[in-house]
C-alpha cells in the first residue's frame, strides 16, 4: 500500500471528511476582538516591545497577516505604537518617558 492508497467504504471516508473538518477548524482564523488581546498579550509577555517576527513566534500557526493585523488594530486604537515591523505598548512608551 502507498501512502496516496485511499480506504474503501463509507466509514473510512466519513472518517476521512471529519479529519479535513477538524484540520480546517484548526487554522480557521479566531474573530478579530479575540485576535487584538491575544496580541496584545503576547506584546505585553514580550516586555511591552518586539518586532512582528518575534510576536508571530509566540503563536502556533505564525499566521503573520492575521497578526500584522491585529497589530495594525492596536496601533489604530493608541493602544500600541509602530515603527515599520517594530511595535510597541503605548503604556511602555508613557512609562519610558516619565523615568
Amino acid at each position: 500500500m502507498g501512502i496516496f492508497h485511499s480506504r474503501a467504504g463509507p466509514a473510512a471516508q466519513v472518517q476521512d471528511e471529519l479529519a479535513v473538518t477538524v484540520a480546517a477548524a484548526a487554522v480557521a482564523p479566531r474573530p478579530l476582538p479575540d485576535r487584538i488581546a491575544a496580541v496584545r498579550d503576547a506584546l505585553s509577555a514580550l516586555g511591552g516591545k518586539a518586532d512582528l517576527r518575534a510576536i508571530a513566534r509566540t503563536f502556533k500557526g505564525r499566521r503573520t497577516p492575521a497578526i500584522r493585523e491585529a497589530l495594525d488594530a492596536l496601533v489604530t486604537l493608541g493602544l500600541a505604537e509602530s515603527a515599520g515591523d517594530l511595535y510597541a505598548l503605548a503604556e511602555e512608551r508613557r512609562r519610558r518617558a516619565a523615568s
